[in-house]
């Protein structure tokens, strides 16, 4: 199975303590197709090792998005991996999800990563 991944900018009410200026465009940010890799690492390494995604079945549940709490819980389950003893793609997508979990948190909630199976 292969996942879309995405990291997408959402408007937020709350001070954010950002400059003035104008705001950052809204929507997609960056979009991943994943080729299998995010399947197989949830395969590998199951609930022990990514509790924050081992109940996401995109057979039930068309897509999830991650914000606040389920972001930070992410960002914590993949730094207690260790990433080199993986295969590199599963790595890449890791690795890809771990900086987009640092952007998010950095912004403020402004960022929310999307995951969405693609059949």
């Amino acid at each position: 199975m292969e996942y879309v991944l995405v990291l997408a900018r959402v408007p937020v009410t709350a001070r954010t303590g950002r400059r003035s200026g104008p705001a950052p465009e809204l929507g997609v940010v960056e979009r991943r197709e994943d080729g299998g890799a995010l399947d197989a690492v949830l395969r590998r390494l199951g609930a022990q090792g990514l509790p924050t995604l081992a109940d996401f079945d995109p057979h039930t549940e068309h897509s999830r998005t991650l914000k606040g709490p389920a972001v930070a819980a992410l960002v914590r389950d993949i730094e207690r991996l260790d990433l080199g003893r993986l295969p590199e793609r599963e790595r890449e997508v890791l690795r890809l999800l771990l900086g987009w979990g640092h952007r998010s948190r950095a912004e403020g909630g402004a960022l929310r990563i999307r995951f969405s199976g693609a059949f």
